[in-house]
């Protein structure tokens, strides 16, 4: 194998292992999120993320709206 061919390789693996750890995180991010069921646990959840960028929450926003309309 030439080094282009292995290089090559090498950084698909990486990308596949980096996409798999993130889908991890999402999955853990949502299971954890899930908890958050009361309209107060809810109300101070979204309270706490007021306080950043969305950019940062945008993610977690996301997952709320989608089990709340669940």
């Amino acid at each position: 194998m030439n080094t282009t061919l292995t290089h090559l390789w090498s950084t698909a693996r990486d990308e596949v292992r980096a996409r798999r750890a993130e889908r991890q995180s999402h999955k853990s991010l949502e299971h954890e999120l899930s908890t958050y069921r009361s309209e107060a646990d809810r109300a101070d959840l979204y309270a706490t993320l007021s306080r950043y960028d969305w950019a940062e929450t945008k993610d977690i926003h996301e997952i709320l709206n989608r089990s709340h309309a669940a």
